[in-house]
């Protein structure tokens, strides 16, 4: 039996996987070495696969956010650069450079000159004295009724300038075109006693090709939401009102804080957010008749495992979220409903029992009437 030399298949094994990166097929390489075919092949076919499955493409729509996201913060970056950039002075840039002995010699004989003529023109705090011939009650030191100019009426009050809301800040209202949402979707949400959510605000940006419409920020009515009492189609509603009509593409929420207490041990557990801000590319559109419920659903992920360095994770649900999702709305006081036992970390016997929602509160947009309730 003839013996395989060892340095020989690596080297044959090495030139296939390099020839299988570039684009050549495993038959093509197992023709180049047919002595080492029958151990080749299987490796071949390993590499090809795993290759072949962890391949990523990005969408063009990706690639040009992440250009505009680029180029966004580099002209910011050169805009602080330029704002913290001073202009040298006459004498830095008189000195920058060695001179010459004359051109010192200049130097100081005007700094002399204007020394010996300025300073006898100043008064002794350094002010350009006055000449006696001019009447100090002169009318060009007095304004109207013996005011001197800068002085201010006693009867006259300052006006503080009137606070104006910007044009892409649209009021929050009962009813309106748009109604957003914020739900979860329950992954490790069994972990946590509590889990706030502050939102700052949320950023509705319209498509591009749409040059009229700015992006739109929405300041929440509800600005808090516990996550462990939206689980599944439970959903709180943070705004309601009318934006301008169009083509949106990408729903941004903005967090202010998190606080997260575990429900086995009632300790408060870090729960980070990357950048402070959850992003969505979700389309949808604003007609002039057409009322649009857009669900936020929020997830909680562990990492770290069981031990006891554990950490939380807070990440948007695409899935879950967008136009047309079915929820059910909740209002800010109730809690999540259904047996506390089935929980993790909830009580039992000793929960709370939830009240239904009063009938005088106003009903969400798939809520039905209590009052047809059996």
């Amino acid at each position: 039996m003839k013996r395989i030399d060892v340095n020989e298949f690596d080297r044959a094994l090495d030139d296939c996987l390099d020839r299988v990166a570039r684009g050549e097929t495993v038959a093509q390489c197992l023709a180049l070495y047919p002595e080492h075919a029958f151990r080749l092949e299987p490796l071949l076919r390993v590499s090809e696969t795993a290759r072949t499955a962890f391949a990523f493409e990005p969408s063009a729509h990706g690639i040009n956010q992440a250009r505009a996201r680029m180029d966004s913060a580099r002209s910011a970056r050169a805009l602080e650069q330029q704002s913290h950039r001073r202009a040298p002075s006459l004498i830095e840039r008189l000195f920058a450079r060695r001179l010459p002995a004359a051109a010192i010699a200049s130097i100081a004989v005007i700094a002399l000159t204007a020394v010996l003529l300025v300073r006898p023109a100043l008064g002794p705090d350094g002010t350009p004295s006055i000449p006696s011939s001019q009447p100090s009650g002169s009318t060009e030191q007095q304004g109207e009724q013996g005011q001197t100019p800068g002085e201010s009426s006693p009867d006259e009050q300052p006006q503080e300038p009137p606070v104006e809301i910007p044009p892409a800040m649209p009021p929050a209202l009962e009813k309106g075109n748009f109604a957003f949402y914020v739900s979860d979707q329950p992954n490790d949400i069994g972990n946590f006693q509590s889990l706030i959510v502050t939102v700052s605000h949320v950023e509705l940006k319209p498509h591009d090709d749409d040059e009229d419409s700015p992006t739109v920020f929405l300041s929440p009515v509800q600005s808090t939401a516990d996550l462990v009492a939206l689980q599944g189609d439970r959903a709180l509603e943070l705004w309601r009102g009318d934006i301008p009509r169009g083509d949106y593409v990408t729903v941004s929420l903005k967090i202010e804080s998190i606080e997260g207490v575990l429900a086995s041990s009632g300790e408060t557990v870090e729960v980070t957010l990357p950048s402070g801000t959850l992003h969505l590319d979700s389309s949808f559109s604003i007609h002039e008749h057409d009322a649009v419920e857009f669900v936020f659903d929020i997830t909680v992920h562990k990492t770290g495992g069981e031990s006891s360095h554990a950490r939380y994770i807070l990440l948007p649900q695409a899935s879950e979220s967008g136009v047309g999702r079915a929820i059910e709305p909740v209002q800010p006081q109730e809690k999540a409903e259904g047996d506390a036992g089935d929980k993790p970390g909830k009580g039992g016997d000793d929960a709370p029992h939830v009240a239904p929602t009063p009938p005088e509160a106003r009903p969400g947009p798939h809520n039905p009437d209590p009052q047809n309730e059996t």
